[in-house]
């Protein structure tokens, strides 16, 4: 079986997490990262998404936000990092073919392991 170039330098989504996440989500993504108390507005529970919003996961909208270059007014001020940038960059840094294709391929990743991650609180009744 031929791996292209790509494919063998991607990485996944539980990996770039626990890389460039945990600090300030948590290990478990459920906002209490060492770094958090320093955040004057905590992380929010990562784990928590389609329960506050009521509806399934909304993939796209957080591929946006974790990407991060195009600012969406509603979420106000961006106290987290430009990851899309951030992404293509290290492959262009590390001399990888297609760095945007790359970076883009890490977001994929990161936003499906973040889909992974979701917690539903189902109340249970008592017998």
């Amino acid at each position: 079986m031929i791996v292209s170039e790509t494919a063998r330098h991607s990485t996944t989504g539980k990996q770039l997490y626990v890389t460039h996440c945990a600090v300030c989500h948590g290990e478990n993504g459920t906002g209490n990262g060492p770094a958090s108390e320093l955040f004057r507005v905590p992380p929010p529970d990562l784990t928590r998404i389609e329960e506050r919003r009521g509806v399934a996961f909304p993939y796209m909208e957080i591929r946006n936000i974790i990407d991060g270059r195009r600012e969406i007014l509603a979420h106000g001020k961006r106290d987290m990092p430009i990851w899309g940038r951030r992404f293509t960059r290290d492959a262009e840094e590390q001399g990888l073919p297609n760095p945007e294709l790359l970076g883009e391929g890490s977001l994929i990743a990161l936003t499906s392991y973040l889909e992974e991650i979701q917690q539903v609180n189902v109340e249970t009744e008592e017998p």
